[in-house]
């Protein structure tokens, strides 16, 4: 359950308590975050430092703008709020006090030991005085500069709904950012978009076109996230289902790039239920096989529903909950394979792109299958990569000091069959499918 309206920015959201009251809420966060730092996880919160609970102009008197509005929030020359967040208002951290209270509340929750942030609508954060987004602006500034912030991850959502908002790329080098292009184009290839093949591989190499010379792992690669489908409702609905939201159906994105495999929501049919367990392995494969920082979303791994509805962050219910006991043990094993998997790859650099003879490739002109190869010699691995729906006969790349290829991976099957190949030789690839090869000296 993730709705929320910020009405202070320090203090953890009571109901979370085991009791649910505030004097426990504070103790039990710092606990949890003392527990998962011994289990070897970082803590990463999410920070809603754009805008507050009191709404546009009309809205309650609860907070900033009972103490003085204009020295927090955006207003613009016709005293109206700037509402650049959708929400009614937003923050303008051009000004001390905006800005000294965001730096508080971060250097709050750091003292509390998180491990960093995620920025909600970050965009906001770096607008200037004449409302164009300065990577170098005051906000951007005082966290580079000061010595409890600088060195923790920050991670940014790279837009927000004003206009020229959308800034992805364009952020300070040391920052990471929800990359949606990525989203976008790994869900137009698996849905077998003839014209997705060069995107996706650019996606697939670290989003260089994006981030140019900056660290790929500035590239937060996503398929889903708390906004929109699942990934078990991204293989099976096209349109959006959320008429329990009460607002007839119209609120959420009503363009998905989903496909739902041939029947809209759950189905008996074996057939399409196996074709979108492939698809939902291929998509997973694709997040841990790219270069850039993998995000999985929560539940995803249990291949958990919200029965269509692409808007869910009001809803505090079975629609938006994990259900544990829900479990799905096959793809939950796979997802871990795929985190060992993920520690071989030699994702230092840009790989290869190969055409489906086996040929070096600029993947130009559209398609459906490619292959990248990463590493080199004995640590070389080759992914092979179908977003089509018909099986093709793929020639493997012969490259120096490699003799024979292994398969590691397969997504057409819940567990991958063993399969040698000689460089130069011939694989299937099944329709919808990724194989990984590995090299053998």
């Amino acid at each position: 359950y993730w709705g929320y309206n910020s009405i202070s920015f320090f203090a953890p959201h009571a109901p979370y308590a085991s009791d649910g009251t505030p004097e426990s809420a504070l103790p039990e966060f710092v606990e949890m975050v003392e527990r998962l730092h011994a289990h070897g996880l970082e803590v990463v919160l999410d920070v809603v430092v754009n805008h507050t609970v009191e709404g546009e102009e009309s809205g309650p008197h609860c907070g900033l703008r009972g103490l003085d509005d204009a020295a927090y929030y955006r207003i613009g020359d016709d005293g109206r709020y700037d509402n650049i967040t959708g929400t009614g208002n937003a923050l303008d951290l051009t000004k001390p006090a905006a800005l000294e209270l965001a730096l508080g509340s971060l250097r709050h929750w750091a003292s509390l030991g998180v491990d960093g942030f995620r920025f909600d609508l970050a965009s906001v954060l770096g607008r200037g005085p004449s409302g164009d987004f300065e990577p170098d602006g005051p906000f951007f500034e005082a966290v580079a500069d000061d010595p409890q912030l600088a060195e923790l991850r920050l991670i940014a959502e790279p837009w927000d709904v004003g206009v020229g908002g959308y800034r992805l790329g364009e952020y300070p080098d040391d920052w990471s950012e929800w990359n949606d292009r990525y989203r976008d184009d790994a869900r137009r290839f698996w849905r077998s978009e003839w014209h997705a093949l060069d995107g996706f591989a650019r996606r697939v190499s670290g989003s260089a076109d994006i981030f140019g010379d900056r660290s790929p792992w500035a590239s937060i690669n996503f398929v889903t996230a708390h906004d929109g489908f699942t990934l078990r409702d991204l293989v099976s609905y096209e349109q959006r289902h959320n008429t329990a939201n009460g607002e007839d159906n119209r609120d959420g994105h009503a363009e998905n790039l989903s496909w739902n495999t041939g029947h809209e929501g759950d189905t008996g049919d074996p057939a399409i239920r196996r074709l979108r367990d492939r698809r939902t392995r291929s998509f997973l494969a694709s997040l841990f096989l790219s270069r850039g920082t993998p995000m999985l979303l929560a539940g995803d791994e249990l291949r958990r529903t919200q029965w269509g509805n692409n808007n869910a962050y009001a809803h505090d219910s079975e629609v938006s909950w994990v259900d544990w006991s829900q479990r799905t043990i096959a793809l939950t094993r796979f997802v871990r394979f795929l985190v060992d998997l993920r520690h071989r790859l030699p994702l230092e650099e840009e790989p290869a792109w190969f055409g489906s003879d086996g040929r070096p490739s600029d993947l130009r002109g559209g398609g459906h299958s490619f292959a990248t190869l990463h590493g080199r010699g004995a640590d070389a691995i080759l992914a092979i990569w179908n977003g089509g729906h018909e099986d093709l006969l793929i020639h493997t790349p012969a490259p120096a000091g490699v003799t024979r290829w292994h398969r590691l991976l397969d997504t057409t099957y819940e567990v991958s069959h063993p399969m040698e190949v000689k460089p130069g030789g011939v694989v299937r690839s099944h329709g919808f499918s990724v194989q990984v090869l590995g090299a053998q000296p």
